[in-house]
């Protein structure tokens, strides 16, 4: 993977990649929910629920276009906005943990990365999570 992006105008080639990455996802957000396990005969299977599971590729799909396929390395910056259309929601936590998950191996290694997090939450008729993602270390 390429730890560096190409940046016009630069002497070097290739510059560390630090300006934030703004990426949209539409609709209501979905938190995390617990995983589910189900028996077939003596076999044992544990799985993420399919609400849940489909909202994560949907932020890995957003995230992946918003980044042009960009990865980042170092300690990571997240500022999470949550919009509702009413006061119905669950907590903050598990819409971060859904949203971290699906930006886990698209645009970021690991959510080990993230030295620091915000999420808000907020009324609006246009439901949605904005993510704003900023690399705030080197990478080394």
């Amino acid at each position: 993977m390429n730890r560096y992006v190409k940046k016009a105008g630069s002497k070097n080639i290739y510059s560390p990649a630090k300006e934030p990455i703004k990426i949209v996802i539409p609709g209501r957000p979905v938190p995390k929910e617990r995983p589910r396990l189900t028996v077939d005969g003596r076999k044992k299977y544990i799985y993420t629920p399919r609400e849940t599971s489909r909202f994560e590729k949907q932020v890995a799909l957003a995230a992946f276009t918003a980044a042009n396929g960009r990865v980042l390395f170092g300690d990571l910056s997240i500022w999470i906005k949550l919009y509702f259309s009413d006061r119905r929601f669950g907590d903050l936590d598990n819409y971060a943990k859904s949203i971290l998950d699906g930006l886990q191996k698209t645009l970021f290694e690991n959510d080990k990365q993230v030295a620091r997090l915000s999420v808000e939450r907020y009324i609006d008729k246009n439901e949605r999570a904005e993510v704003i993602v900023e690399e705030v270390g080197d990478g080394s």
